[in-house]
């Protein structure tokens, strides 16, 4: 996996980098920054439900990928089971792949259940008191939505039904900055990432559609 050391490095340099590892793309340096989200929220909506969620590219190959998955097959939401149940954590899915590198784009890293259990129990009490959590989501095709940013409480919301949800809508960011540009450098067409190619097609096609839609509407007037 990529060493800290380089990561490092091209952070003092604003370089960036894509390295194909033996389970899918990594970062040197990943440019993307959850922060900047709030500057770009188009919408923010209450009614979406939790069968309208995939989960979103992790750029991981085949074997490893989450995408397209719905939220009871996400690892998040399997360690809320666990966290709800007192489980060990360390046979928890989430916690192996954090551990391997396989849970999403960011590399291995280490994981602390303590630290885990800490952000759990602060979620779960804002839950019991009924707080609204927001969520940040984009519309990537038909009435399908991904999370760019709140995965763990969208988890946590659909295992205890809890319905208190502002999503606030962002522009498909997979089709139309630095992960379009990581599927047509690195992935587009290669046969261990099928599952992120038919995701990316069916976004395009959307797209597609919703532009030709804007094109003519205006061509009418």
């Amino acid at each position: 996996m990529i060493s800290f050391f380089a990561d490092k490095l091209f952070r003092k340099f604003f370089c960036t980098k894509l390295i194909k590892t033996k389970v899918g793309i990594k970062p040197i340096n990943q440019i993307t920054n959850s922060e900047y989200f709030n500057d770009i929220i188009i919408k923010s909506v209450t009614d979406l439900e939790f069968k309208q969620f995939i989960y979103p590219p992790d750029f991981l190959k085949d074997k490893y990928t989450s995408v397209g998955r719905n939220i009871s097959e996400w690892p998040h939401y399997e360690l809320i089971k666990y966290l709800d149940n007192n489980l060990p954590l360390d046979d928890c899915d989430y916690v192996k792949r954090t551990r391997s590198g396989t849970l999403d784009f960011r590399n291995k890293g280490k994981i602390l259940p303590e630290n885990l259990k800490m952000v759990y129990r602060k979620r779960l009490n804002a839950i019991k008191k009924g707080e609204k959590i927001s969520i940040k989501v984009c519309l990537v095709y038909d009435k399908f939505y991904t999370v760019a940013d709140g995965k763990h409480s969208l988890a946590m919301a659909y295992y205890f039904n809890y319905h208190n949800l502002r999503f606030d809508v962002i522009p498909n960011l997979y089709f139309d900055t630095y992960f379009r540009w990581i599927f047509e450098k690195r992935i587009k067409n290669d046969k261990n990432f099928g599952k992120h190619n038919d995701f990316f097609r069916k976004a395009h096609e959307h797209r597609k559609k919703e532009t030709d839609r804007i094109i003519e509407s205006g061509f009418n007037k």
